[in-house]
């Protein structure tokens, strides 16, 4: 009799056992499996955070300017200068397609409608107003021509957006001021016309300047993320400008920075 209870006794076990073991496979296969995804490379920069919120890019602006004085025309026009820009400056960024923003003069346009017509035509560049003639809003301004009324600086600046939306079918919205020179009055007469000013804030200082090591020292120095560089195009004026762009812009690249236009 003992022996028989024993042995039902077990087989209930086993029993249970086998019902429990059937139970239990049974919620792991209704269990949707997780499979973690393998990391991905970064594009353009764009982090990940953990919570898979993303953090913005870490993006530098170059804009370039494009600068021409009454001076400058006349000596383009003797046949003094063979050209006001570098063209080895805009191949680089044409072929390597590097946008950037460039601040013209209107008289820098009228005298080069082809060039800011053909670098429109890629789509990797705006363009924006930088006066008429690179005369100055403030006096003792690097001595430049100075304009004495508002009413002048206004017919430089509207004659200036007229040009460049002749050119590039698009009216310009930032304004940069000649030689970064200007009264909080004149910031105020910017803004009445519907412009935002933008004079950068990491200043290349490559004007006038023969030492490519040092340019590309400060833009390096003073770069941050949603930082505006400023340059300029090159030529007689900015000698070593394309030198440093070419040099400057693969080490922003590997410092994690997404070069764009305004």
């Amino acid at each position: 009799m003992k022996e028989s209870l024993r042995k039902f006794v077990l087989i209930c076990v086993i029993g249970l056992t086998l019902i429990a073991v059937f139970l239990l496979r049974s919620h792991v296969a209704q269990v949707p499996k997780t499979v973690p995804k393998p990391a991905s490379p970064l594009v353009n920069n764009t982090e990940v955070k953990s919570n898979n919120e993303t953090t913005p890019k870490k993006v530098i602006y170059l804009t370039i300017d494009a600068d021409m004085s009454q001076s400058m025309a006349k000596r383009l026009h003797d046949g003094e200068v063979p050209a006001w820009y570098d063209p080895q400056l805009v191949e680089y960024l044409k072929t390597n397609s590097v946008p950037a923003t460039f601040f013209v003069s209107g008289l820098f346009a009228e005298n080069y409608p082809e060039l800011i017509k053909s670098l429109n035509a890629t789509g990797n560049y705006t363009f924006e107003n930088h006066s008429y003639d690179e005369s100055g809003f403030t006096p003792k301004c690097y001595n430049l021509n100075i304009l004495t009324t508002d009413q002048k600086k206004i017919n430089q600046i509207n004659k200036t957006q007229d040009i460049l939306k002749n050119l590039t079918g698009r009216t310009p919205i930032y304004f940069r001021f000649p030689g970064i020179c200007q009264s909080q009055h004149d910031d105020e007469l910017v803004k009445s016309l519907g412009l935002t000013n933008n004079d950068g804030d990491v200043v290349a200082s490559d004007p006038f300047n023969t030492n490519t090591a040092a340019i590309i020292a400060n833009i390096l120095r003073q770069a941050k993320p949603n930082g505006v560089i400023i340059m300029h195009i090159g030529g007689p004026n900015a000698p070593k400008s394309f030198e440093v762009l070419e040099q400057i812009i693969p080490k922003l690249t590997s410092q994690g920075y997404t070069i764009q236009h305004l």
